[in-house]
């Protein structure tokens, strides 16, 4: 790995722009996929099942965009675009998630989440493309392991800064709210975001703090909207990795195809 660093890194520096765009990348596409289940369980209400489903276009949408960009990436004049796109459509899938409200319709949430994985899928893609097109050959395998394990460490960073970012925001909301209800004693029953996926144990909190003269069900509805805004502000987290990563992708030395062969225009 050393001698990768010194004979591939120096030489072709714009390398660098694909490893923090999978790092970036890896950020985005963890804390969607930690932010979207916690929002459709604990935000909206719906079922494991349910969310579930929702979900599985993201999963689809991945191997829709990989496809599509094996269709497409030989028919453009710079494969640069196909890049440009994959980040772009996760940005705006991000931002629309954030937008849109448990009343719209299921099919809004399918195609959010479908647009978001066909751009991961574009840029999931391209990132090996680009790479193998850049580096020499003998060292392949070195730089799609990196970019590999570099998107990876971004998945962790990002799954763990929208965790405590979520966590630190959801009880300082719950905090406000039950200080607003003079009900602060109850606050190590709402402390955990958990709460808001357990139906059982909600219903039983709320009988608790009715019975003790509070409004129990105005109360857990103020808990669940800082869980939900606690939730958006990782999914623009989210979105901003994504558009850092659309940034990053103009750093890229422009790639183009050429009868099954690209070419890296300026080496």
């Amino acid at each position: 790995m050393k001698i990768f660093f010194e004979r591939v890194s120096v030489k072709h520096r714009k390398l660098a722009a694909l490893f923090a765009m999978s790092v970036f990348g890896g950020f985005a596409m963890f804390s969607l996929l930690f932010d979207v289940p916690l929002l459709f369980q604990g935000g909206f209400g719906m079922s494991p099942v349910h969310s579930g489903m929702l979900i599985t276009p993201l999963v689809m949408g991945t191997t829709v965009g990989s496809t599509i960009n094996n269709r497409i990436v030989t028919r453009v004049k710079r494969a640069n675009i196909t890049m440009y796109a994959g980040f772009g459509l996760f940005t705006i899938a991000c931002l629309c998630v954030i937008a849109i409200t448990s009343k719209m319709p299921h099919l809004v949430w399918v195609m959010c989440m479908g647009t978001s994985g066909i751009g991961l899928g574009l840029v999931a893609s391209n990132l090996t493309i680009f790479s193998q097109q850049i580096v020499a050959r003998g060292h392949l395998g070195a730089a799609t392991a990196l970019l590999q394990s570099l998107r990876t460490l971004g998945g962790i960073l990002g799954t763990a800064m929208t965790c405590s970012l979520l966590s630190h925001l959801y009880v300082r909301g719950v905090h406000s709210s039950l200080d607003s209800y003079q009900a602060m004693q109850w606050f190590k029953s709402f402390a955990s975001p958990a709460l808001m996926i357990d139906r059982t144990e909600q219903a039983a909190l709320v009988s608790r703090l009715v019975e003790a003269g509070h409004a129990g069900d105005a109360i857990m509805n103020s808990a669940r909207s800082a869980l939900i805004e606690s939730i958006h502000v990782g999914l623009a987290l989210a979105a901003a990795a994504a558009l850092i990563g659309l940034c990053i992708t103009w750093f890229v030395p422009p790639v183009r195809m050429s009868d099954l062969n690209f070419k890296v225009r300026g080496e």
